[in-house]
């Protein structure tokens, strides 16, 4: 058994969550829910969760406000929100899961199951976020693997491939890494980092580009000497800023 606490401002989206949990995830005890900051913090210090289900905002704070103003968690947060900006990009590889509301069954009972199969993998994640929280500009990507969490620095990626839902990392290094999500949730994280999606199957770190070659849409040699396809539909893109 674990138990959560729901954090959300509006009655009605903790209900669905509720119901949901009752639901799909008998195994899960609520212990409280919660519509603001101060009585999520003593809710959580009361009850020690396994799991915060944690809106991002919330009436005249922000859910990143919370996660701040903690010290040593020990529990595992599960994002959920309405609304996908760049904040909740940057920090969702470090957190447990991302709901996007209205969440769906198949998405909740995954990340609760992320929750009770990494543990300690969790807690370690959660303040790596909050370090992240405190930089202007985060460096550094928490990728989910099936042994729970590895940090790399964003600019010893290379490029990324996507392989059906996963993602493989390659780094300046040689080596490689499967992280556990789709290539488009790196996508718009790793844009603000001088990466590009050149084709539905590459994200390419711009730095690392040697060479255009010619074609219907194009290929790219990156500076490891690998050979990456350009789409037809990012062609012109990629040589705007490429030749920028």
């Amino acid at each position: 058994m674990q138990s959560c606490i729901i954090v959300d401002d509006e009655e009605q989206c903790r209900t669905a969550l509720a119901a949901l949990l009752a639901q799909w995830c008998p195994d899960v005890v609520i212990a409280a829910q919660t519509g603001s900051l101060s009585s999520a913090m003593a809710a959580i210090r009361r009850h020690s969760p396994d799991i915060v289900f944690l809106d991002i905002e919330l009436s005249g704070a922000s859910g990143f406000d919370l996660l701040e103003a903690l010290h040593e968690p020990d529990f595992g947060v599960i994002f959920t929100t309405g609304h996908n900006e760049y904040a909740v990009r940057a920090f969702r590889h470090a957190a447990l899961d991302y709901l996007l509301k209205p969440i769906q069954p198949p998405e909740l009972i995954q990340a609760v199951q992320r929750s009770s199969e990494r543990g300690e993998s969790s807690a370690a994640a959660l303040r790596q976020l909050q370090r992240q929280l405190l930089s202007d500009t985060p460096q550094r990507l928490a990728l989910p693997t099936s042994q729970g969490f590895t940090f790399v620095a964003i600019p010893d990626i290379l490029r990324c491939e996507a392989e059906d839902n996963y993602t493989r990392f390659h780094f300046h290094s040689a080596e490689s890494l499967i992280a556990s999500r789709n290539i488009g949730e790196y996508d718009k994280t790793l844009t603000e980092h001088n990466f590009m999606r050149v084709h539905k199957s590459h994200l390419v770190n711009l730095d690392c580009v040697r060479h255009y070659i010619k074609g219907r849409g194009g290929s790219l040699i990156l500076s490891d000497g690998s050979t990456v396809d350009v789409s037809v539909r990012k062609r012109d893109e990629f040589l705007r800023r490429f030749m920028s």
